[in-house]
């Protein structure tokens, strides 16, 4: 809830912080067993963050599957 109100608030890190919650390269380099990851959320919290000008962001957006 906390990273939702600070992405509303227009917070490139916290977009960039869900996002990493939703991809599954992520998940899976955590070793999260039991959830399974969301490309299409990954991507789109991913492209905010890279419009808020977060680097890494841009990168991890490559790295998605279609």
């Amino acid at each position: 809830i906390v990273l939702e109100r600070a992405i509303e608030m227009g917070s490139a890190k916290a977009s960039f912080a869900i996002a990493e919650t939703y991809d599954p390269r992520v998940l899976s380099h955590w070793n999260v067993y039991g959830t399974r990851g969301d490309v299409a959320k990954a991507r789109e919290f991913y492209a905010k963050a890279a419009a808020g000008g977060i680097e890494e962001a841009k990168d991890r957006l490559a790295l998605l599957p279609e």
